[in-house]
């Protein structure tokens, strides 16, 4: 597990060099499995000649982005930073304490998982209570593009719930509450350690929005 310095004893450019590396290990993850996606889509479409569907679209989406973009990135993190994070240090000239790393896994006790209920149906709450207060104030929200082809293709659903839970669940966590949050909470307090990569993370999911104005588009 990622151990947090004395904020006395790092110097302001090992700060940045943490939260730059935290996010750009977040961005990097879904960029690769873009990449990754977009190469599977060329050599399947055009070399193997496959008319792929939105079905198979959103397969390689969720096998390439949150089970090897994410996963494989965190993991790949965690192998070769100690390895990498030397040679970087001695160019950056960087004194301070060298923090080791890690991703600790471990089963949850009864305090844990009760947290995680009650989190849940808080999270619920709010979700529901939000969307009810934009219906009363007409507000036209953003719909995610995954959960609109289910809604267009009823029977993808069935391959959405176990996806979630195997590798979007799983791949995105490891990646943003492994890597950059543990990595963010090596220089920075638990609450700015939170609060920077959910941020991170909600940002980076706004591009899986379709939103009020693309949805007046298409439907105009």
């Amino acid at each position: 597990m990622a151990r947090a310095v004395d904020q006395h004893q790092q110097s302001p450019l090992q700060t940045v060099v943490a939260v730059v590396s935290a996010l750009g290990m977040g961005a990097g993850g879904l960029l690769f499995g873009t990449a990754l996606t977009l190469l599977a889509f060329v050599v399947l479409q055009f070399g193997a000649g496959i008319d792929l569907t939105t079905t198979h679209l959103l397969v390689l989406g969720l096998v390439f982005v949150q089970g090897v973009g994410c996963a494989g990135v965190a993991l790949a993190y965690v192998e070769f930073r100690p390895r990498i994070a030397p040679a970087i240090r001695e160019l950056l000239g960087i004194d301070g304490p060298f923090v080791e790393f890690d991703i600790p896994a471990s089963i949850p006790s009864l305090r844990d998982a009760a947290v995680v209920i009650v989190g849940y149906f808080l999270a619920l709450g709010a979700a529901i209570g939000g969307s009810l207060l934009a219906s009363q104030l007409a507000v036209d929200t953003g719909t995610n593009s995954a959960a609109q082809v289910g809604m267009e293709n009823p029977e993808i659903i069935l391959l959405l719930i176990p996806a979630s839970l195997l590798l979007v669940g799983p791949g995105e966590e490891l990646l943003f509450r492994g890597v950059v949050q543990g990595r963010i909470r090596t220089v920075f307090n638990p609450v700015v350690g939170i609060l920077v990569p959910s941020i991170a993370f909600a940002g980076l999911h706004w591009f899986a929005l379709s939103g009020a104005r693309r949805r007046g588009t298409s439907s105009s």
